[in-house]
């Protein structure tokens, strides 16, 4: 991934971005102890910022390879238990 923004993302967008990512990690972290999909949307919210901010591509990255449908390279356990 570069650190450059995406090419329809132009200046007059930016504070636009900003603003919905951290509008739905706000929504997101409100309902986490709430019933609902806080943690997805906290996520999305990450989703959003790493459009324009280099630390949150890292973190959506980092997020990515943590989980087991992520991208990570090393072969994790099997998870039912099997050889």
């Amino acid at each position: 991934m570069t650190n450059q923004p995406g090419p329809e993302t132009t200046p007059r967008h930016r504070p636009a971005i900003r603003l919905a990512g951290w509008g739905l990690i706000a929504i997101g972290l409100a309902l986490i102890p709430l019933p609902g999909p806080g943690l997805a949307v906290v996520i999305a919210g990450i989703a959003v910022l790493a459009r324009e901010s280099p630390r949150a591509r890292r973190l959506l990255e980092r997020l990515r390879n943590a989980t087991p449908g992520g991208r990570s390279s090393k072969p994790g356990p099997d998870p039912v238990g099997r050889a």
